[in-house]
């Protein structure tokens, strides 16, 4: 999945015009292991419990981010920076991914 944005990024001296998300080979195995991974990364109770349920956390902000940045081998900061609209972009073409419609 590329992310194309609106106008250049600019992060630690490197420009980007999109992000490149590796979903192409993602696959049940590979969510269940993202799930795992953010939940060790997570101690805060709330998270805990939707961390159980990956329909749940397709609508948090903080995973479709952690997500974000794994597929992508960027750190989340790459992410978090981001203008705000292209952050909103990120999370919602993240988000649809996640959430297929039928």
């Amino acid at each position: 999945m590329i992310i194309t944005f609106s106008q250049p990024y600019d992060f630690e001296g490197k420009k980007y015009d999109e992000v490149e998300l590796k979903t192409d080979d993602l696959g049940g195995q590979g969510l269940i292991a993202l799930q795992k991974k953010y939940l060790r990364l997570q101690r805060d109770a709330r998270t805990m419990m939707m961390a159980r349920s990956v329909t749940l956390l397709v609508v948090d902000s903080d995973f479709l981010i952690f997500a974000a940045a794994e597929l992508a081998g960027k750190p989340q900061e790459f992410f978090t920076a981001l203008p705000v609209g292209e952050f909103l972009k990120v999370l919602n073409e993240v988000q649809a991914f996640f959430t297929p419609a039928e």
